[in-house]
């Protein structure tokens, strides 16, 4: 994306890890319900491809899965200040109004060199 938009902005939209969990396993507990799977587990013949399971296994491959994702893209960012500079992390829960009008105001304007936009957005 930063090759065919380089003066384009970033957000690293995060939350807890056990509400990230619990909210995507709860999402595939209700496709595998809704295709006639039982709630939990990994493998169910109405879905031979497993785009479903929510097994312990599936679960710790997704923590894995989120972590090297997370870590890539901060390193990645942290390259160079050109690109911290584009770039912000926000913890989208319990945000106030105000730090997400700060948000914003930061995507939204035209000159992102005089704010420092690679701590999480905070009130």
């Amino acid at each position: 994306l930063n090759q065919t938009y380089p003066t384009a902005r970033f957000v690293l939209n995060t939350r807890s890890l056990r509400n990230w969990v619990v909210s995507k396993a709860d999402h595939m507990r209700r496709k595998r319900v809704s295709a006639g799977c039982p709630p939990w587990g990994s493998d169910c013949a109405k879905d031979p491809h497993g785009f479903v399971s929510n097994s312990n296994t599936t679960i710790r491959r997704w923590i894995i899965s989120q972590a090297e994702h997370q870590r890539r893209v901060l390193d990645f960012f942290n390259g160079s200040r050109s690109l911290r500079n584009r770039f912000v992390v926000v913890d989208v829960e319990g945000q106030s109004a105000r730090s997400l009008n700060l948000l914003l105001d930061w995507v939204t304007r035209s000159d992102v060199s005089t704010r420092k936009t690679t701590d999480p957005v905070r009130t």
